[in-house]
């Protein structure tokens, strides 16, 4: 073997290993890009989940009876109840 011959194989390992890298490297890129995506989209849904749940928890309802039901309408009777008034003089 001759020195050129030598000095082409080291080469070509050399190509070889950094083509090698390079495509390593990207893999690695875009699976932290997906990972990223779908962790964002994970907080993003427990936020709305969230956000969804305790908007529910916070509504009060008056229990009512139904005492007739039509097709497109129920007729309710509602239990008296008091319902607060604030009247405030400030005008903001």
């Amino acid at each position: 073997m001759t020195c050129f011959t030598k000095l082409s194989a080291i080469t070509d390992k050399r190509h070889f290993l950094t083509n090698s890298l390079v495509q390593y490297r990207s893999i690695i890129q875009s699976n932290i890009l997906k990972i990223t995506l779908i962790v964002l989209c994970i907080l993003i849904i427990v936020f709305i989940i969230s956000q969804i749940y305790f908007t529910m928890a916070k509504t009060e309802t008056q229990p009512y009876q139904i005492s007739k039901t039509e097709k497109d309408f129920e007729i309710r009777h509602y239990p008296p109840a008091r319902m607060p008034n604030i009247s405030m003089a400030a005008k903001t």
